[in-house]
């Protein structure tokens, strides 16, 4: 249902501006949307391209067209040139080499278009004009700032990740974290500077930590692990293979051939873990990789979430049924991954919040603007109230938190595991909505809360309740 209400406001928004940005969280359906809409489209004898940037992505678009049931050819290197079916799916690179011996379509889909303000988008959208186009993307903010009002005139955002995993259109998560020590990093570009970040995580013991919470926390599950530098991601690898798991390392300068033939072997599990730098940051599509380990520190928004929706995409129980959101739900509980993990060693997720919280999108570039240091907080996890990162008494109903020595942790590297998944939001919103004691005693019993807790809320709810009329 939600996929078609982003059709239907595509179209809308198409009738009025003609260049359209589509942004929906990894995992949504974006593929299998533009398809759609190019399968219409080719109904109507409407000439349509869909473009891509990577080979690799080019293999699964093509898959999900064949899926909807799409006839297409290809504008690609590698694939036989066919620029005459009515639904043409094309990589950037050639496309641009061929710009002048090809007539320019009537409707353009392009996938990944937070990269259209690039040179050679550009240059291949500035020949085609002025056509009806849908740029698809999960993230249409830019690490370098630059907005995509150029390209297009309007968004049309699809649901969040937030929505998606409590509908079970997505997999909830689990997340452990670690801010390393990063501090001397200079910034180049807008991001950390590659070899100084190199310098800071290639060393055995954060490399040995890597490979210590993952058989820790998730032995032997399917992994990728986003690394810094090629040398980097090659170290991590044979720490992995020295500790018994099975892993490979994949990045850009390996051949089609090898990248074909390590992706397969991971999707039919006989390999454990990847180790990669930047290549699976979009469109990888396999569900069955559960666990995503961040080993490199990002500026970029964009890039940490495209790297944390890898490990989102659900896997249900086959033969479930799947019509209603409590069937979803079910069948991904009883599937092969009940949940997915986050094993942050980059400190990515209190760099940019978790992947789950809600953002604003916009075409419109980002402007640089003063920093403002906001205080650190934390939940309790008694009564769920957000208080201060220093505070030991919670004021709201006196849990005592237990005092943790951040300095061990940031000399060991030890992940923390989080409570930001979306499962804690559902409590924690529950918890506000009950409405009396009764309520909160159901909600106690409920959870095996020990006798007393539900009291305590109450108690603490009447005196803020009674506090806020006093200053009223």
């Amino acid at each position: 249902d939600y996929q078609e209400k982003m059709i239907a406001g595509t179209r809308r928004a198409l009738k009025v501006h003609r260049q359209v940005v589509l942004q929906a969280p990894t995992g949504a359906g974006k593929m299998v949307v533009g398809g759609y809409m190019l399968d219409k489209s080719a109904a109507r004898g409407t000439r349509s391209f869909f473009m891509v940037h990577r080979r690799a992505l080019i293999k699964q678009v093509a898959r999900t067209l064949d899926q909807v049931g799409v006839d297409f050819g290809f504008i690609a290197n590698g694939f036989p040139y066919q620029p005459y079916k009515d639904v043409t799916l094309c990589s950037v690179a050639t496309l641009a080499a061929r710009l002048d011996k090809i007539d320019p379509p009537e409707f353009l889909v392009v996938d990944e278009c937070h990269h259209a303000p690039s040179a050679s988008y550009q240059k291949i959208i500035d020949r085609f004009g002025d056509i009806l186009t849908v740029g698809l993307t999960a993230t249409p903010q830019r690490l370098d700032g630059r907005g995509l009002d150029k390209s297009f005139k309007a968004l049309v955002p699809g649901p969040s990740v937030k929505w998606l995993i409590e509908e079970g259109y997505l997999s909830n998560y689990r997340a452990w974290s670690h801010d390393p020590d990063i501090d001397g990093v200079a910034k180049r570009g807008g991001d950390f500077a590659t070899d100084q970040l190199e310098h800071a995580m290639d060393k055995p013991h954060l490399v040995g930590d890597i490979v210590k919470h993952y058989l820790d926390i998730a032995p032997y599950d399917q992994a990728i692990v986003f690394c810094v530098s090629i040398k980097h991601a090659l170290h991590v690898a044979e720490e992995f293979k020295r500790a018994g798991v099975v892993c490979e390392e994949l990045d850009g300068t390996a051949s089609d051939q090898r990248q074909d033939d390590v992706l397969e072997a991971f999707k039919q599990r006989r390999i454990q873990v990847l180790t990669s730098v930047d290549l699976f940051g979009e469109g990888l599509d396999i569900a069955n990789v559960r666990v995503v380990i961040m080993a490199r520190p990002t500026a970029s928004l964009s890039l940490y979430i495209q790297q944390a929706g890898r490990a989102l995409r659900p896997l249900y129980k086959p033969g479930m049924p799947l019509d209603t959101k409590e069937q979803r739900l079910d069948a991904i509980k009883q599937g092969g991954k009940p949940y997915a993990i986050i094993l942050d060693h980059a400190g990515n997720i209190s760099r940019h919040q978790p992947p789950h919280a809600e953002r604003e999108w916009t075409l419109e570039g980002v402007r640089k603007k003063t920093k403002v240091a906001l205080p650190p907080v934390k939940m309790c996890p008694f009564c769920f109230a957000s208080v201060g990162a220093a505070t030991t008494i919670c004021p709201h109903c006196n849990y005592q938190f237990e005092v943790q020595s951040r300095q061990v942790l940031e000399v060991e590297g030890s992940l923390k595991e989080i409570d930001l998944s979306a499962e804690k939001e559902q409590q924690k919103r529950e918890v506000w909505e009950a409405k009396d004691l009764k309520a909160l005693q159901e909600i106690q019993r409920k959870r095996g809360y020990r006798r007393g807790w539900a009291e305590h809320v109450w108690k603490a709810r009447q005196k803020k309740d009674a506090a806020k009329k006093k200053e009223g």
